[in-house]
């Protein structure tokens, strides 16, 4: 087993946060965001991480994750359905915050 080298080690920065107007599709920078960033090496793979706010050690450990996904370590498979259970979790949490807020959506029909 080859050892984890940190290549960059977390820092914390600034990243321009840039979205998408629904109506006319155009791209506008709504402001900056804090993101923390790390690199790895295990052997010759790489792992990067980036991660939102201010998330040293959580984002050094999303960034030995990957390496290791890369790397093909004998934990891949549970790394990826660890992350694929994080994610459908995720996805639930978001779709509960929406129906809360569905009854105030707000519909707009136009005159012509």
């Amino acid at each position: 087993a080859a050892p984890v080298t940190v290549v960059t080690p977390p820092r914390v920065g600034m990243l321009m946060l840039r979205l998408r107007e629904p109506v006319v599709g155009e791209t506008f920078n709504a402001g900056e965001v804090l993101v923390t960033e790390a690199q790895v090496a295990l052997g010759a793979h790489q792992g990067y991480a980036m991660r939102l706010g201010r998330q040293l050690e959580a984002t050094l450990a999303a960034a030995v994750l990957d390496a290791a996904v890369e790397a093909g370590h004998a934990l891949s498979p549970r790394i990826l359905d660890e992350l694929a259970a994080l994610a459908q979790t995720e996805r639930e949490r978001q779709a509960a915050a929406w129906r809360l807020v569905a009854p105030t959506r707000v519909s707009f029909d136009e005159m012509t």
